[in-house]
């Protein structure tokens, strides 16, 4: 949404491919080009409440869980709540500012 700012990111990996760290760097690519070259406000990853790898991965590269969006997809044969995630720009340039200040 380029008026304001904003997008929403999402992710999908296969099984085999899986914890190796590749969707981290994925998403963290993504996010510099977003912030940094788009001038992007704000980013959202939205994932199912249980699928806690994907949440790990939001977690993991500094977003905010936000709240929960109950019962906003099909998944199968129910309804399934999701957790909304978010990561502003002024957070990611502090972040980014803290891990370069930090000793190797």
């Amino acid at each position: 949404h380029w008026i304001d700012r904003t997008v929403s990111i999402g992710y999908w990996l296969g099984e085999g491919y899986q914890g190796k760290g590749i969707m981290t760097r994925a998403c963290k690519a993504v996010i510099h080009y977003l912030f940094e070259d788009c001038g992007l406000h704000r980013i959202e990853i939205r994932a199912a409440v249980d699928n806690l790898k994907s949440r790990r991965i939001a977690e993991r590269l500094s977003f905010s869980l936000e709240g929960i969006l109950r019962q906003c997809e099909w998944l199968g044969d129910r309804f399934t709540d999701h957790c909304v995630y978010a990561l502003l720009q002024p957070e990611y340039m502090k972040e980014k500012t803290h891990s370069m200040n930090q000793p190797t």
